[in-house]
């Protein structure tokens, strides 16, 4: 009888000041997403970032590309209206990456924090990971106290929030049980 090992999913661990968030990457639904967060995780480009963006009730975004240039990357946008085949339905604590049309971020990445005001992400963001413990980190990071932020070309409905005390990314770390990912397809950053 031949036994038949199932494939893990690839994990990520956040390490804030105050906690851990511990996710899973979807490889099949966002490969090329999946890939990217993976090569900066193992780079150690996320660690020590600040968390740029909190809007409670609807989402966490740890980094923002515009803060450091080593998250200046640029790749396809996975999501369903730009006829990929991802499925991932956007809910609390869905992991996708920021986006606009048909290119996304590689690296500013955020997390849903309520399954209805999320709804409206659907197909519309390259969703590739999911929460699966650390909760109480990302309650606590919702209710920190924040000041809105400006910016002169924002678009209308998007609300930027910053914590008043600044808050960090520790360190972020994958675990990937052996497969080794590709590296990932980048677009010029312009």
């Amino acid at each position: 009888m031949e036994c038949v090992m199932e494939k893990k999913l690839p994990t990520a661990t956040i390490q804030t000041e105050h906690g851990t968030i511990v996710m899973e990457l979807y490889p099949e639904q966002a490969p090329n997403t999946v890939n990217s967060f993976i090569k900066l995780a193992k780079e150690g480009v996320f660690d020590g970032q600040s968390i740029t963006r909190i809007v409670p009730g609807f989402v966490i975004q740890p980094c923002f590309f515009l803060e450091d240039e080593r998250l200046q990357v640029m790749i396809d946008n996975e999501c369903s209206e730009n006829g990929y085949a991802n499925t991932i339905r956007f809910r609390r604590g869905t992991v996708a990456m920021g986006a606009e049309g048909n290119i996304a971020s590689g690296a500013s990445f955020f997390i849903a924090l309520d399954n209805e005001s999320c709804k409206r992400l659907q197909g519309k963001f390259p969703a590739f990971g999911q929460v699966l413990s650390g909760w109480e980190e990302l309650d606590r990071l919702e209710r920190v106290e924040l000041e809105p932020v400006v910016l002169p070309d924002m678009p209308e409905g998007v609300r930027i929030n910053i914590p008043k005390i600044p808050e960090k990314l520790l360190s972020v770390t994958v675990e990937t049980w052996g497969v080794q990912y590709p590296d990932p397809v980048y677009l010029p950053f312009e």
